[in-house]
Protein backbone atom coordinates (compact mmCIF):
# COMPACT_ATOMS: atom_id res chain seq x y z
CA UNK A 1 0.00 0.00 0.00
CA UNK A 2 1.51 3.47 -0.58
CA UNK A 3 2.57 5.31 2.27
CA UNK A 4 -0.24 8.34 1.63
CA UNK A 5 -2.56 6.27 1.20
CA UNK A 6 -2.01 3.72 4.53
CA UNK A 7 -1.30 7.43 6.68
CA UNK A 8 -4.59 8.64 5.17
CA UNK A 9 -6.56 5.32 6.51
CA UNK A 10 -4.74 5.42 9.84
CA UNK A 11 -6.19 9.50 10.19
CA UNK A 12 -9.17 8.17 9.39
CA UNK A 13 -9.53 5.39 11.97
CA UNK A 14 -7.85 7.35 14.49
CA UNK A 15 -10.56 10.33 13.99
CA UNK A 16 -12.91 7.68 14.01
CA UNK A 17 -11.95 6.30 17.72
CA UNK A 18 -11.19 9.52 19.23
CA UNK A 19 -15.10 10.41 18.57
CA UNK A 20 -16.36 7.34 20.05
CA UNK A 21 -14.38 8.58 23.01
CA UNK A 22 -15.13 11.72 22.76
CA UNK A 23 -18.87 10.21 22.49
CA UNK A 24 -18.48 8.38 26.06
CA UNK A 25 -18.86 11.48 28.24
CA UNK A 26 -18.88 14.61 26.18
CA UNK A 27 -20.37 17.05 28.70
CA UNK A 28 -20.19 21.11 29.07
CA UNK A 29 -17.56 22.39 31.55
CA UNK A 30 -19.27 25.24 33.75
CA UNK A 31 -19.38 23.69 37.06
CA UNK A 32 -20.39 26.46 39.85
CA UNK A 33 -20.09 24.35 42.97
CA UNK A 34 -16.79 25.33 44.91
CA UNK A 35 -15.57 22.61 47.32
CA UNK A 36 -18.19 23.44 50.07
CA UNK A 37 -19.94 20.78 50.75
CA UNK A 38 -23.82 21.54 50.07
CA UNK A 39 -25.69 22.09 53.24
CA UNK A 40 -27.81 19.45 53.90
CA UNK A 41 -25.48 16.55 52.16
CA UNK A 42 -23.08 14.56 53.40
CA UNK A 43 -20.33 12.55 51.84
CA UNK A 44 -16.76 13.29 49.61
CA UNK A 45 -17.54 14.79 46.09
CA UNK A 46 -15.37 15.76 42.68
CA UNK A 47 -16.45 17.60 40.14
CA UNK A 48 -15.88 15.29 36.94
CA UNK A 49 -16.52 16.64 33.48
CA UNK A 50 -18.44 19.37 34.90
CA UNK A 51 -20.56 16.87 37.35
CA UNK A 52 -20.78 16.62 41.10
CA UNK A 53 -19.58 13.05 41.68
CA UNK A 54 -19.74 11.04 44.99
CA UNK A 55 -16.70 9.23 45.92
CA UNK A 56 -18.23 7.01 48.27
CA UNK A 57 -18.84 3.87 48.45
CA UNK A 58 -15.52 3.43 47.84
CA UNK A 59 -12.59 2.63 50.06
CA UNK A 60 -10.65 5.46 51.54
CA UNK A 61 -7.69 4.79 49.99
CA UNK A 62 -8.38 3.83 46.55
CA UNK A 63 -6.92 5.58 43.72
CA UNK A 64 -8.43 8.52 41.30
CA UNK A 65 -7.58 5.79 38.80
CA UNK A 66 -9.69 3.06 39.69
CA UNK A 67 -11.91 5.91 40.92
CA UNK A 68 -12.96 6.99 37.45
CA UNK A 69 -12.39 3.80 35.63
CA UNK A 70 -15.13 1.67 38.03
CA UNK A 71 -17.36 4.85 37.13
CA UNK A 72 -16.94 3.88 33.63
CA UNK A 73 -14.43 6.82 32.60
CA UNK A 74 -11.75 4.01 30.96
CA UNK A 75 -9.86 6.87 28.55
CA UNK A 76 -7.84 6.85 32.13
CA UNK A 77 -5.21 4.11 31.37
CA UNK A 78 -3.24 2.08 33.94
CA UNK A 79 0.04 1.47 32.28
CA UNK A 80 2.63 1.63 34.93
CA UNK A 81 1.20 2.33 37.90
CA UNK A 82 3.48 4.14 39.67
CA UNK A 83 3.44 7.49 37.89
CA UNK A 84 6.28 6.95 35.24
CA UNK A 85 4.35 6.20 32.01
CA UNK A 86 1.62 9.32 32.08
CA UNK A 87 -1.28 7.06 30.52
CA UNK A 88 -3.07 7.58 33.56
CA UNK A 89 -2.86 11.66 33.22
CA UNK A 90 -5.68 14.29 34.34
CA UNK A 91 -6.14 17.71 34.14
CA UNK A 92 -7.13 19.31 38.15
CA UNK A 93 -7.97 22.76 38.44
CA UNK A 94 -5.68 24.13 40.68
CA UNK A 95 -4.71 27.85 41.85
CA UNK A 96 -3.09 29.80 38.87
CA UNK A 97 -0.18 32.00 38.42
CA UNK A 98 -0.91 34.30 35.95
CA UNK A 99 -5.16 33.84 35.94
CA UNK A 100 -6.67 32.49 39.19
CA UNK A 101 -6.81 28.91 37.84
CA UNK A 102 -4.93 26.88 35.75
CA UNK A 103 -5.36 23.48 34.52
CA UNK A 104 -2.46 20.97 35.59
CA UNK A 105 -1.65 17.41 34.19
CA UNK A 106 -1.58 14.68 37.00
CA UNK A 107 -1.11 11.11 37.32
CA UNK A 108 -4.16 9.86 38.59
CA UNK A 109 -2.52 6.63 39.54
CA UNK A 110 -0.47 8.71 42.67
CA UNK A 111 -3.71 10.39 43.67
CA UNK A 112 -6.39 9.03 46.08
CA UNK A 113 -9.61 9.14 45.13
CA UNK A 114 -10.32 11.10 48.70
CA UNK A 115 -7.30 13.86 48.25
CA UNK A 116 -9.43 14.94 45.36
CA UNK A 117 -12.78 15.87 47.76
CA UNK A 118 -14.16 19.31 46.88
CA UNK A 119 -11.89 19.55 43.44
CA UNK A 120 -12.31 19.74 39.49
CA UNK A 121 -10.92 17.13 37.53
CA UNK A 122 -11.09 16.88 33.77
CA UNK A 123 -10.94 13.47 31.98
CA UNK A 124 -10.17 12.67 28.52
CA UNK A 125 -13.66 11.94 27.63
CA UNK A 126 -14.87 15.37 29.23
CA UNK A 127 -12.86 17.69 26.47
CA UNK A 128 -15.08 17.13 23.80
CA UNK A 129 -17.92 19.96 23.49
CA UNK A 130 -21.52 18.30 23.71
CA UNK A 131 -23.61 19.03 20.79
CA UNK A 132 -27.00 18.90 20.04
CA UNK A 133 -29.09 15.77 21.46
CA UNK A 134 -28.38 12.77 18.76
CA UNK A 135 -25.60 14.90 17.63
CA UNK A 136 -21.84 14.21 17.63
CA UNK A 137 -19.67 15.75 20.09
CA UNK A 138 -17.32 18.43 18.59
CA UNK A 139 -13.58 17.18 18.98
CA UNK A 140 -11.49 19.16 21.12
CA UNK A 141 -8.51 20.78 18.90
CA UNK A 142 -5.91 19.05 20.85
CA UNK A 143 -7.78 15.42 20.12
CA UNK A 144 -8.33 16.59 16.67
CA UNK A 145 -4.61 17.32 15.92
CA UNK A 146 -3.93 14.12 17.45
CA UNK A 147 -5.68 12.07 15.11
CA UNK A 148 -5.06 13.10 11.86
CA UNK A 149 -1.23 13.89 12.31
CA UNK A 150 -1.40 10.19 13.23
CA UNK A 151 -0.13 11.20 16.94
CA UNK A 152 -2.05 7.77 18.09
CA UNK A 153 -1.44 3.95 16.93
CA UNK A 154 -2.65 1.92 19.22
CA UNK A 155 -4.01 4.28 21.37
CA UNK A 156 -3.39 3.16 25.08
CA UNK A 157 -1.35 5.83 25.66
CA UNK A 158 -3.09 8.36 23.90
CA UNK A 159 -5.88 9.91 26.45
CA UNK A 160 -2.72 10.60 28.60
CA UNK A 161 -1.06 11.98 25.42
CA UNK A 162 -4.35 14.48 25.41
CA UNK A 163 -4.31 15.36 28.90
CA UNK A 164 -1.03 16.47 29.33
CA UNK A 165 -1.25 18.60 25.79
CA UNK A 166 -4.88 20.04 27.23
CA UNK A 167 -3.25 21.11 30.02
CA UNK A 168 -0.53 23.16 27.93
CA UNK A 169 -3.00 24.19 25.43
CA UNK A 170 -4.99 26.30 28.11
CA UNK A 171 -1.40 27.30 29.53
CA UNK A 172 -1.92 31.13 30.31
CA UNK A 173 0.45 33.61 28.25
CA UNK A 174 1.46 30.09 25.54
CA UNK A 175 0.47 31.84 22.59
CA UNK A 176 1.73 35.44 23.25
CA UNK A 177 5.01 35.05 21.81
CA UNK A 178 3.19 32.45 19.16
CA UNK A 179 4.29 32.97 15.48
CA UNK A 180 0.32 34.28 14.39
CA UNK A 181 0.33 36.67 17.53
CA UNK A 182 3.95 38.20 16.61
CA UNK A 183 4.93 37.26 12.80
CA UNK A 184 7.73 35.46 13.87
CA UNK A 185 8.68 32.88 16.38
CA UNK A 186 12.18 33.81 18.37
CA UNK A 187 11.49 31.10 20.71
CA UNK A 188 11.06 28.28 18.57
CA UNK A 189 13.22 25.26 18.82
CA UNK A 190 13.59 21.81 18.65
CA UNK A 191 11.31 21.79 22.18
CA UNK A 192 9.64 24.87 21.84
CA UNK A 193 6.60 25.38 19.01
CA UNK A 194 5.74 28.44 16.90
CA UNK A 195 2.87 28.34 18.80
CA UNK A 196 4.27 28.60 22.33
CA UNK A 197 3.98 24.74 22.94
CA UNK A 198 6.16 23.38 25.58
CA UNK A 199 7.63 20.12 24.63
CA UNK A 200 8.22 20.05 28.40
CA UNK A 201 4.44 19.69 29.15
CA UNK A 202 4.68 16.25 27.70
CA UNK A 203 8.10 14.77 29.41
CA UNK A 204 5.83 12.48 31.67
CA UNK A 205 4.28 10.85 29.18
CA UNK A 206 5.89 7.51 27.42
CA UNK A 207 4.44 6.22 23.85
CA UNK A 208 6.21 2.82 22.63
CA UNK A 209 4.35 3.19 19.40
CA UNK A 210 4.67 6.36 17.62
CA UNK A 211 8.51 7.70 17.85
CA UNK A 212 6.95 10.72 19.14
CA UNK A 213 7.18 13.12 15.79
CA UNK A 214 3.47 12.82 15.22
CA UNK A 215 2.87 13.55 18.90
CA UNK A 216 5.11 16.54 18.07
CA UNK A 217 3.73 17.80 15.16
CA UNK A 218 0.18 17.47 16.73
CA UNK A 219 1.59 19.77 19.77
CA UNK A 220 3.20 22.29 17.90
CA UNK A 221 -0.35 22.74 15.58
CA UNK A 222 -2.54 23.59 17.82
CA UNK A 223 -3.97 27.29 18.28
CA UNK A 224 -5.23 29.70 20.68
CA UNK A 225 -8.36 28.66 22.70
CA UNK A 226 -11.20 30.06 21.77
CA UNK A 227 -13.22 32.65 23.61
CA UNK A 228 -16.90 30.28 24.08
CA UNK A 229 -14.50 27.52 25.76
CA UNK A 230 -15.87 26.24 28.49
CA UNK A 231 -12.42 25.23 30.18
CA UNK A 232 -10.57 28.84 28.68
CA UNK A 233 -13.40 30.27 30.83
CA UNK A 234 -12.98 28.35 33.85
CA UNK A 235 -9.66 29.71 34.59
CA UNK A 236 -11.20 33.15 34.79
CA UNK A 237 -12.61 31.89 38.26
CA UNK A 238 -11.75 31.29 41.67
CA UNK A 239 -10.16 27.54 42.13
CA UNK A 240 -11.55 24.94 44.52
CA UNK A 241 -10.75 26.08 47.66
CA UNK A 242 -8.77 23.37 49.95
CA UNK A 243 -11.35 21.23 52.57
CA UNK A 244 -10.32 19.09 55.37
CA UNK A 245 -11.14 15.19 55.04
CA UNK A 246 -11.69 12.51 57.37
CA UNK A 247 -13.29 9.73 55.30
CA UNK A 248 -13.88 6.15 57.22
CA UNK A 249 -15.22 3.03 55.60
CA UNK A 250 -14.38 -0.94 56.49
CA UNK A 251 -12.44 -0.06 58.76
CA UNK A 252 -9.88 2.02 57.06
CA UNK A 253 -9.56 5.81 57.28
CA UNK A 254 -8.46 8.82 55.24
CA UNK A 255 -7.78 11.47 57.16
CA UNK A 256 -6.17 15.37 55.64
CA UNK A 257 -5.96 18.71 57.55
CA UNK A 258 -5.34 21.82 56.07
CA UNK A 259 -3.28 23.35 58.54
CA UNK A 260 0.04 22.34 60.38
CA UNK A 261 -1.29 22.94 63.51
CA UNK A 262 -4.23 20.36 62.90
CA UNK A 263 -2.27 18.06 61.85
CA UNK A 264 -0.07 18.21 65.04
CA UNK A 265 -2.70 18.11 66.89
CA UNK A 266 -3.65 14.85 65.16
CA UNK A 267 -0.42 13.18 65.69
CA UNK A 268 -0.53 14.22 69.25
CA UNK A 269 -4.12 12.71 69.74
CA UNK A 270 -3.19 9.70 67.80
CA UNK A 271 0.48 8.84 67.65
CA UNK A 272 0.23 5.51 65.89
CA UNK A 273 -2.14 4.47 63.51
CA UNK A 274 -4.13 1.59 65.99
CA UNK A 275 -4.54 4.53 68.36
CA UNK A 276 -7.00 6.08 66.09
CA UNK A 277 -10.85 5.96 66.43
CA UNK A 278 -12.69 4.25 63.21
CA UNK A 279 -15.83 5.97 62.63
CA UNK A 280 -18.52 3.85 61.89
CA UNK A 281 -18.67 2.04 58.16
CA UNK A 282 -19.72 4.87 55.48
CA UNK A 283 -19.05 7.77 58.09
CA UNK A 284 -17.65 10.87 56.88
CA UNK A 285 -16.94 14.92 57.72
CA UNK A 286 -15.72 17.01 55.70
CA UNK A 287 -15.58 21.12 56.30
CA UNK A 288 -14.67 24.34 55.37
CA UNK A 289 -11.24 25.74 55.79
CA UNK A 290 -9.48 28.75 54.36
CA UNK A 291 -7.42 28.76 51.46
CA UNK A 292 -3.80 27.32 52.25
CA UNK A 293 -1.27 24.76 52.09
CA UNK A 294 -2.19 21.23 52.83
CA UNK A 295 0.18 19.92 55.66
CA UNK A 296 1.16 16.57 55.68
CA UNK A 297 0.99 13.67 58.33
CA UNK A 298 5.10 12.40 58.55
CA UNK A 299 4.38 9.88 61.26
CA UNK A 300 1.26 8.63 59.95
CA UNK A 301 1.07 10.01 56.36
CA UNK A 302 1.46 7.92 52.93
CA UNK A 303 5.19 7.44 52.30
CA UNK A 304 4.85 8.78 49.07
CA UNK A 305 2.10 11.88 49.37
CA UNK A 306 2.43 12.63 53.17
CA UNK A 307 -1.37 14.28 52.97
CA UNK A 308 -3.01 10.58 54.54
CA UNK A 309 -3.39 8.66 57.21
CA UNK A 310 -4.38 4.77 56.97
CA UNK A 311 -5.65 2.48 59.30
CA UNK A 312 -5.04 -0.55 58.89
CA UNK A 313 -2.30 -1.02 56.25
CA UNK A 314 -3.80 -0.34 52.20
CA UNK A 315 -4.12 -2.82 49.71
CA UNK A 316 -2.27 -3.17 47.11
CA UNK A 317 -5.03 -1.21 44.83
CA UNK A 318 -4.81 2.14 47.03
CA UNK A 319 -0.63 1.94 46.57
CA UNK A 320 0.75 5.24 45.23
Amino acid sequence: MPCCARRSGEARLNTESCLKLANMNATEHAPERTSEPMPGTTGARMTVNGTETPISPCAPHTTALDFLRERGLTGTKEGCAEGECGACSVMVARPGVHKPTDWVAVNACLVPAAALDGQEIVTAEGLATAGEPGTVPALHPVQEEMAVRGGSQCGYCTPGFVCSMAAEYYRPGRCEHSATATGTAPNADAEHGPNGFDLHALSGNLCRCTGYRPIRDAAFAVGAPTDDDPLARRRELPPPAPVTTEYARDGRVFLRKSTLAETLRVLRERPTPSSSPVPPTGAWRSTSVPSGRIASSPSTGCPNCGSCASSPATSRSARH
